[in-house]
């Protein structure tokens, strides 16, 4: 409700996995937390959503999709590759886990410590390449995710525009409308 998060967020749930890319730490955002470090994390949706709807107060927008298997494997060989260009990054409150033996977690106030204490999410951040460095109207959680579900949908992102979550939505839920779409579902969490 502030901010750039005014925007949104795009999240990926794939075999049994949220992933989500964004600015997650704290200590490297600049220009009014619009460019950052690019975080990846992993975790289970049986606590994240809870955690959005709770700590975030966040509307969830949740749209299924049917895949073939060639796109299954597209999408194995997409997250494959970006992992590959990872290394594990641990959050402020897991930080101190590892230096001291007692930590207090209300002490840590940073959404990737929250987040980690609420879902148990591993972080990363990239080696190398274009989502090495976040930046909110550009290399951003929906570039991301249609790089990685690149083949499944009709139209691509235009390079040359912002690229917005809210863009996004709009574009699943005319698909939502056109029959024999990809889209096979839509659910709302708030």
């Amino acid at each position: 409700n502030r901010g750039f998060n005014r925007m949104g967020h795009v999240d990926l749930y794939y075999n049994g996995k949220v992933i989500s890319y964004g600015n997650y730490d704290d200590s490297s955002m600049r220009f009014f937390d619009m460019i950052g470090d690019g975080v990846i994390f992993t975790t289970n949706k049986e606590q994240y959503i809870p955690f959005c709807i709770e700590h975030s107060k966040k509307t969830l927008f949740v749209f299924g999709l049917k895949l073939t298997e060639r796109q299954k494997s597209n999408i194995d060989r997409a997250i494959n590759k970006m992992f590959d260009n990872l290394y594990e990054w641990k959050s402020p409150y897991e930080m101190a886990l590892t230096e001291r033996k007692k930590v207090s977690k209300n002490k840590f106030t940073d959404y990737a410590s929250k987040l980690n204490q609420a879902t148990g999410a591993k972080f990363y951040k990239f080696k190398s390449g274009k989502f090495k460095k976040y930046y909110s109207t550009r290399n951003n959680c929906v570039l991301l995710v249609d790089i990685i579900i690149k083949d499944i949908l009709i139209d691509k992102i235009d390079s040359g525009s912002f690229i917005i979550p809210g863009n996004y939505m709009y574009y699943f839920d005319v698909l939502c409308k056109i029959k024999k779409s990809k889209i096979v579902s839509k659910k709302i969490y708030s």
